[in-house]
């Protein structure tokens, strides 16, 4: 549960009316240590905004519930990223397989060759029903081995991960023992400078809607706010469903991606 915090700070400006982010915008994009945002809703302009000062080294923490324009204006892959660990174990004996497998494939064909060619007469006696059916199946079963081995065999594993690197997505969070439903704005810039409001991360909250924002110019009330939030964002209480939610937008190939090109990748 998100702790209750009360600070006693200076207010330097209490503003009503639109355009109430603009100040915010401004501040965020002259941050040069932090910044730390809490909203219900994000825009995917005001989430390349933060994904930009990461990109800077500004250190970045966003709390949020849902992220506006998923799928449409933003794409999944710009907000999760995919990483693939190669078991080198695994890769090897699929190797071995692979290899094996081919080898009892090319040696059984090469024996039927063999005996045609030569001793047809033979063949002709070997392949009765029972024989041939014996042999197709052999053949299946080493088909069905060799594609295992060359496609099927697992070797990779996934893992997700934000690209921010401190953030909290309510909306996508299972087993969130909390039970918290983010609706405070807040924005702490250089853990100097916060402002509280109405108005949500979205192109509405900051230019187009009358909101109410407050300014706090006091540096140890704004590292308050801001750490408070970045303890919720971290919290034992919040686990991350964003794994679940990696598998649906992303491929998994056994063999990682493109698993036929790294087949024989060393």
């Amino acid at each position: 549960m998100f702790k209750p915090l009360d600070i006693h700070g200076e207010i330097e400006h209490v503003y009503v009316g639109p355009k109430a982010g603009q100040p915010i915008e401004s501040a965020i994009d002259n941050a040069g240590k932090s910044v730390t945002v809490a909203s219900p809703y994000i825009s995917a302009k005001q989430y390349r905004r933060l994904l930009r000062k990461q990109r800077e080294g500004v250190d970045v923490a966003l709390l949020f519930h849902e992220l506006s324009g998923l799928g449409t204006t933003i794409q999944p892959h710009e907000f999760l990223e995919q990483l693939v660990t190669r078991d080198d174990r695994r890769h090897r004996w699929r190797l071995i397989g692979f290899f094996l497998s081919l080898a009892l494939l090319m040696l059984s064909v090469g024996v039927v060759a063999v005996l045609s060619y030569q001793w047809p007469e033979v063949l002709v006696e070997m392949v009765t029903l029972s024989h041939a059916a014996g042999f197709g199946a052999w053949s299946l079963v080493l088909v069905l081995f060799l594609r295992y081995f060359g496609l099927k065999f697992r070797t990779h594993s996934y893992r997700y991960q934000p690209r921010l690197s401190h953030l909290c997505w309510l909306g996508k969070y299972r087993g969130n023992t909390a039970g918290d439903t983010i609706h405070a704005k807040c924005y702490v810039i250089d853990d100097r400078k916060a402002f509280v409001g109405s108005m949500n991360f979205t192109a509405g909250g900051m230019t187009r809607n009358v909101e109410n924002r407050v300014d706090i110019d006091d540096p140890p009330a704004a590292r308050k706010l801001g750490q408070r939030i970045r303890d919720y964002i971290h919290s034992p209480q919040i686990r991350t469903s964003l794994q679940h939610y990696g598998r649906t937008v992303y491929s998994e190939p056994p063999n990682g991606p493109n698993s036929i090109s790294r087949l024989f990748q060393g």
